[in-house]
């Protein structure tokens, strides 16, 4: 894996990119695949499209808008891959408020329905409405 330059990009926007660099001058970096990494709702780092409603691959990344770049390591690099590869597929949901809130509860033996304090609190977060709410 040391071959393959996929490198992690912090930008001037706040921005955080990953991508396969295919070539780079004094001026820009032409990167494949770029994903933008954020933490989601439990703690993970989550990839997600650049430009998610564009079939494009490749992109132009100005160097005056790269703070700085970094090579990503081995195990970093085959989660990227697995994903730039496979995202149409295996694209994996991000939980719901609720289905977090459930695996905690769960997760530490909890039961709101039997406690009296949380009761009222939990059935705040509990929406057993199917209809969409319109605002």
């Amino acid at each position: 894996m040391k071959d393959v330059n996929i490198r992690h990009f912090k930008l001037t926007s706040g921005e955080e990119l990953i991508g396969l660099v295919q070539h780079s001058d004094d001026h820009a970096f032409v990167i494949e695949r770029p994903v933008t990494v954020k933490l989601n709702s439990i703690g993970m780092w989550m990839y997600s499209p650049w430009f998610p409603f564009s079939e494009k691959k490749i992109f132009k990344l100005f160097k005056r808008h790269v703070i700085n770049h970094v090579e990503i390591d081995d195990e970093s690099k085959k989660h990227y891959i697995n994903y730039s590869v496979n995202k149409k597929e295996n694209a994996e949901r991000t939980p719901s408020f609720n289905e977090v809130l459930d695996k905690i509860l769960k997760e530490q033996n909890i039961d709101p329905l039997h406690d009296d304090d949380l009761i009222d609190e939990y059935d705040l977060y509990q929406n057993t409405s199917k209809e969409p709410t319109i605002h």
